[in-house]
């Protein structure tokens, strides 16, 4: 019996863990169904984008956050008021695309202030941005205002895609089954050496 109770608790403990290495709460799920953080601090956006794609919830990596909708912007604003998202266009001024997460390289505006964004696509942009002020804001804010071209210190909004129900489902069915295998054997393996000895006697 001792044997089954271990698997369990190293079952157990393999479950629990991979539910949520997050930052400093569970994980909200949003409008999209997707699972969003927030992480506070003092973060450049580069550091915010490695400390996103290091975190993982229901054994999903984690990417700095991209908005595709209004409702998912305002769920973001729920969580917490101002924070990096995974938006820049430090490789091609005026490009902003989304670095990570299933919109990866998807182009969501062009220019400055006066830009457009692809047919279809959500923006927010607060007024007068990107303005790429200094020379040197490559990198995306979302703020009570709306979205600013940034290059400073801010904490961030991590996303989580939903993981697929069947990766669940596996998981938990395999674990059982082996507890059941377990627990079957048992009474056999009892049995025989009980038949055994009676054969001796």
């Amino acid at each position: 019996m001792s044997l089954c109770r271990a698997l369990i608790a190293v079952l157990s403990g393999i479950i629990l863990g991979s539910l949520s290495v997050s930052a400093h709460a569970i994980p909200q799920q949003g409008p999209t169904g997707n699972f969003y953080d927030f992480v506070p601090g003092s973060f450049s956006w580069t550091d915010a984008r490695t400390g996103a794609l290091g975190l993982s919830h229901l054994g999903q990596p984690g990417f700095l956050a991209t908005v595709t909708s209004s409702a998912e912007d305002a769920f973001l604003a729920t969580l917490a008021p101002l924070g990096w998202l995974g938006g820049t266009d430090q490789p091609l001024e005026g490009t902003w695309k989304w670095a990570d997460g299933p919109e990866a390289n998807q182009t969501f505006w062009l220019g400055g202030p006066g830009g457009s964004a692809p047919s279809g696509i959500y923006t927010n942009w607060g007024p007068g941005n990107p303005d790429n002020g200094g020379g040197n804001q490559n990198f995306l804010l979302r703020g009570p205002g709306g979205w600013d071209d940034f290059n400073g210190t801010q904490g961030y909004y991590v996303e989580f895609l939903t993981p697929e129900p069947t990766t669940l489902l596996l998981f938990g069915t395999t674990a059982a089954g082996l507890g059941l295998a377990r627990w079957r054997a048992r009474p056999r393996k009892q049995e025989a050496a009980k038949t055994s000895a009676a054969l001796y006697e």
